[in-house]
């Protein structure tokens, strides 16, 4: 599957969980896309051993200004995630600004 130049996969066969999987991976698609992000983002796989989102960016993006805009858009739609081997989860309290 792909959103916004973005590949989304994941283990299981599709279910109603994988639908709401694909949901918050497609609203972080858009969120990264309206923001000037989803080029630097290659993958996004959902981990169901662990009930998160693995995100896979391009090399050089790392420590970067995109670093913060990807992890953001993240803690915007996706409830746990792994960014560059850390952990994250949803803050909403801090939403990203309007535009890119």
């Amino acid at each position: 599957m792909n959103a916004n130049g973005i590949e989304f996969a994941h283990r299981r066969p599709q279910t109603k969980d994988s639908a709401l999987e694909f949901a918050q991976f497609t609203a972080f698609a858009a969120l990264c896309a309206h923001h000037g992000a989803a080029s630097a983002v290659t993958a996004v796989f959902y981990d169901t051993k662990w009930c998160g989102f693995d995100i896979d960016a391009a090399a050089g993006v790392e420590g970067g200004p995109l670093h913060g805009v990807i992890q953001r858009c993240a803690e915007q739609t996706l409830p746990q995630f792994i960014l560059f081997g850390t952990y994250g989860e949803w803050n909403r309290a801090e939403p990203l600004p309007a535009g890119p």
